[in-house]
């Protein structure tokens, strides 16, 4: 008897032992858990808002990266532009209005069947000179207007639009209110260049339900060597992975920029991205949503 009760003394206290080790090691366990999950959850990005972070492989898995490669400054020239023409996969080209060969390039452009939005010059904080058919935060909005039109009516197979310089102009809500209210009445949609972080693209989009979206990645070729232009076009690839796409904006003037995307052209494929032109994205309501959030 003095046998059996004696294990059964010690059983129980065998398991409130293990209740006891439960109990302290618990709360720490639960709270490591909860700061791993928010470590992954968020990070604090470059200009300090917090962004989510998502496994590459686990994002692709679900749905492919898609790529949106936008030329930017076409209409000055056709040699420089018809090495990017040659880009077996969709790619999107804004044509500067007011050039001398801005209706020349989007006939060649249409012939090869890619993607044309206007490039519209628009006032810079500096003394630049944004070039013909600009925007200026002195005009009125009937000055706005009319530009817009014209400039709309010399490239009449644009989709949509994106800003040309326009620190300044992009930063002013009178300005952006009447350029959207035209772009919406045209059933266009807007690319913000993001050439200022003060840029009101978003909030003006939001508040008529405008397609909207904005550079996400470096400009493709703000230096102009092949080394430089590549590790660009990886972030760029990063990016996509990570947020689910990326707008990658770089120049028709970069001759290495149409080699580089000619030799990746297989790699994307390969590591499966998407490569789409800019009007899809809009079309496929995303943009939409860009504009709510």
């Amino acid at each position: 008897m003095n046998s059996k009760l004696s294990q059964a003394y010690t059983l129980c206290g065998v398991i409130v032992a293990l209740l006891l080790i439960i109990l302290f090691l618990l709360p720490g366990t639960i709270k490591k858990t909860t700061i791993r999950e928010k470590e992954q959850q968020e990070k604090v990005s470059e200009n300090g808002y917090p962004e989510t972070i998502e496994d590459d492989r686990e994002h692709v898995g679900k749905v492919k990266p898609q790529l949106y490669f936008i030329i930017d400054d076409v209409g000055y020239g056709l040699t420089e532009l018809k090495p990017f023409l040659k880009f077996p996969g969709p790619i999107t080209f804004a044509i500067l209005p007011g050039t001398p060969y801005a209706r020349e390039a989007a006939r060649l452009i249409r012939q090869y069947g890619k993607d044309i939005i206007i490039h519209q010059p628009m006032e810079p904080v500096g003394n630049e000179n944004p070039g013909p058919g600009a925007i200026y935060t002195s005009m009125s909005s009937e000055e706005i207007k009319k530009i817009l039109l014209e400039n709309i009516r010399e490239i009449p197979h644009a989709k949509g639009m994106n800003n040309h310089m326009g620190s300044r102009a992009t930063g002013d809500p009178e300005v952006m209110k009447v350029v959207f209210d035209v772009l919406k009445n045209r059933k266009m949609f807007f690319l913000d260049s993001m050439t200022t972080p003060n840029s009101l693209g978003l909030e003006i989009a939001q508040g008529i339900n405008l397609p909207y979206t904005k550079r996400n990645t470096m400009f493709l070729d703000n230096e102009k060597t092949r080394e430089s232009i590549l590790e660009a076009i990886m972030e760029g690839g990063k990016t996509a992975r990570k947020k689910g796409h990326a707008f990658m904006i770089g120049h028709v003037t970069t001759s290495e920029l149409a080699e580089l995307l000619l030799e990746l052209y297989p790699t994307f494929i390969e590591d499966g991205y998407t490569i789409k032109e800019l009007s899809e994205y809009f079309l496929g309501g995303e943009a939409y949503e860009d504009s709510r959030n």
